[in-house]
């Protein structure tokens, strides 16, 4: 037990310290000023603002558009807003898209690490969840984008496969996990949902066809039927509140006030990789579903051969 508990420390360790390397240019460069900061940055701030007003859960964003405000957070999904928030609480705003970024990188490691476990060794596994932690797109978002939201989503996908997988096994068991994920897809990413929404149909048809029954595309369905629902303070809203707002027109217009706290940030050129981020992440959702088809197709369910190895490993990739 308590080797056991080394082990797992020793690896939440590991995750964490790499991470830490991707913002560690922070302290000398000050924070990436990509697409999305000033408006996620922003977002915390204002959260945070209406807190300590006591609203819980903001609608309007005062300080958006130069003064004139917007109804952001009815839109928005608010797990990466209220993440931010909590952490403009408790810590120097200097620090908090460093402390943002470096846990969720450190959380979607660990979220790989399970899931690689359920073929490889432990070596094996720690090498894969710190390849996905900082792999390049990851680091695009940081230096590039500033996609915060998108970034935590990064956390889900490696636990969607999981619990896919699981259902063989678990059967019905895996519907309230699987639920819980899908809403908190919602709840942070509205894009990143929806991929997960048709990643998991196909994962579903696939392992249904592998165990010659229709089990997993019931489990599946009921468990994003689920999902949908409990993040339905969220989505209902949002979807009968469109009339209020122009959403084309804001998508185009300045964010951020000349109010805001000042940082020192450098802001890396504008460029076609930064506009390419849907259908990057549209290839890695069809690339794991690919891979994790072929995985379904080979019947091999053996932890420790070497094509069962070949196969998971190939799934990461």
């Amino acid at each position: 037990m308590i080797q056991r508990l080394k082990s797992q420390v020793m690896t939440l360790g590991t995750i964490s310290v790499v991470s830490l390397c991707v913002v560690l240019p922070f302290l000398k460069y000050g924070i990436p000023s990509g697409h999305d900061f000033e408006f996620h940055f922003n977002s915390w701030i204002e959260v945070v603002n209406h807190w300590k007003q006591g609203v819980w859960y903001p609608h309007w964003a005062a300080l958006a558009h130069y003064g004139y405000g917007e109804a952001r957070f009815i839109f928005y999904p608010p797990l990466s807003w209220t993440f931010g928030a909590v952490l403009g609480l408790v810590l120097p705003w200097k620090l908090v898209c460093g402390a943002y970024i470096w846990i969720v990188l450190t959380l979607a490691g660990c979220s790989m690490f399970v899931l690689a476990r359920h073929w490889l060794s432990r070596r094996d596994a720690m090498f894969a969840a710190i390849v996905y932690a900082v792999n390049p797109y990851h680091l695009l978002i940081v230096y590039w984008r500033s996609a915060m939201a998108e970034l935590m989503a990064a956390i889900y996908l490696p636990l969607l496969l999981l619990l896919v997988l699981r259902s063989e096994e678990e059967g019905a068991r895996i519907v309230a996990p699987l639920s819980l994920l899908m809403a908190a897809g919602w709840l942070t990413n509205l894009p990143a949902a929806v991929m997960m929404t048709y990643s998991l149909g196909l994962l579903a048809v696939c392992a249904s066809l592998r165990r010659r029954s229709f089990r997993s595309i019931v489990y599946c369905s009921t468990a994003a039927i689920i999902g949908a629902a409990l993040a339905g303070f969220y989505l209902v809203p949002a979807y009968h509140q469109q009339t209020i707002a122009s959403i084309s027109w804001s998508r185009s217009s300045p964010r951020g006030s000349s109010s805001q706290p000042r940082l020192r940030c450098f802001s890396p050129a504008a460029g076609v990789i930064g506009r390419s981020g849907g259908s990057w992440r549209d290839g890695a959702s069809s690339a794991l579903c690919s891979c994790s088809a072929r995985h379904f197709y080979c019947g091999c369910t053996c932890r420790n051969c070497a094509s069962c190895n070949c196969r998971g490993a190939g799934c990461f990739v």
